[in-house]
């Protein structure tokens, strides 16, 4: 079996598969899950180092609320951090992080676009299938999601969601080479590549991130304005809810979690000691990431280049 590419210790027999809470967590399940794991502690670790403060989030702190670690049956790990911790983060992430370790956002790799940022191991392959191109970074990789301002007031969302969907349009379209479709579809296409060099790359990125933190200063309420409304106000918490954390192990790793978790994962999920139907555990992310701990991205790239990453194995 090939040596993984990464720094952390394990616990003793963490890679050998295993049934947890009745499902089967295999041995490459357990493979992904190291990267991830090794991906955290790195990121924790420069955020220790720089007073950045950041916390699990969403799935991830469910799983170490509930299972002490991940959920068996999830295959990712999200951390939060609010718009003045992720504004540092953004700053000297691109120096901090060094190979295999890749700081992605929309600045630092030009061939995706991403509201949010990723930390990636550059020695292993994730692919996300409709999201991601065969040309941008696809290593194993955690999310990096930023909390703003969230507002209940829907004429102020429409105003926001506007401005969204119009800024992320000119910077998916800034790199834009060729169109294919019919003459009005490439017209208008040619049109939005046109505006958007009216500004640098740069610049729209900075007016988009201002446009998703429009509302935080004056409101109590942070969440996820990256993504749909749906997601944006299920994920919403309090200022104050965020604001002091504590230590709680993760896998074995010691991780910064919400002292109001048992609050913020009733808003979200209810009853969340309950675990879901059989028939419903393990669907997340099945079929639409393409992970190979043991494949560097750029091998993935020469083999599915003609294929459009097709997955050859689920999870």
């Amino acid at each position: 079996m090939k040596k993984l590419p990464i720094e952390i210790t394990l616990p003793n027999g963490f890679l050998e598969a295993e049934e947890r809470c009745g499902y089967l967590v295999t041995a490459k399940q357990k493979r992904i899950w190291s990267i991830e794991l090794d991906l955290l502690k790195k990121l924790l670790d420069v955020c220790r180092a720089h007073d950045i403060k950041v916390q699990i989030f969403a799935g991830t702190l469910l799983g170490a609320i509930r299972h002490k670690g991940f959920i068996p049956w999830d295959d990712d790990v999200d951390v939060a951090l609010d718009r003045e911790n992720f504004e540092k983060l953004i700053a000297i992430g691109p120096n901090e992080f060094k190979e295999p370790y890749f700081f992605q956002t929309a600045l630092t790799d030009r061939k995706t676009f991403l509201s949010e940022a990723r930390l990636r191991n550059s020695l292993t392959t994730a692919y996300v299938k409709g999201q991601s191109t065969l040309e941008s970074h696809n290593g194993i990789y955690i999310d990096i999601l930023v909390l703003d301002g969230v507002v209940r007031n829907k004429f102020l969302v429409s105003v926001q969601n506007l401005f969204k969907i119009v800024i992320r349009k000119i910077l998916t379209s800034y790199n834009m080479q060729m169109v294919e479709g019919c003459i009005i579809k490439r017209l208008v296409a040619g049109i939005v590549v046109s505006l958007s060099h009216v500004l640098t790359f740069e610049t729209w990125y900075r007016i988009y991130h201002h446009v998703l933190a429009m509302y935080t200063a004056y409101s109590n309420m942070i969440g996820l304005v990256t993504h749909s409304n749906d997601f944006m106000q299920k994920y919403a918490l309090t200022k104050n809810e965020f604001a002091t954390s504590t230590m709680m192990r993760f896998e074995g790793l010691e991780v910064p979690v919400p002292v109001a978790s048992d609050a913020i994962l009733k808003r979200i999920y209810g009853e969340y000691w309950q675990y879901p139907p059989v028939s419903k555990r393990g669907l997340w992310h099945a079929g639409q990431i393409c992970f190979d701990p043991d494949v560097p991205f750029g091998i993935y790239k020469k083999i599915n280049s003609s294929r459009d990453g097709e997955c050859d194995e689920e999870k």
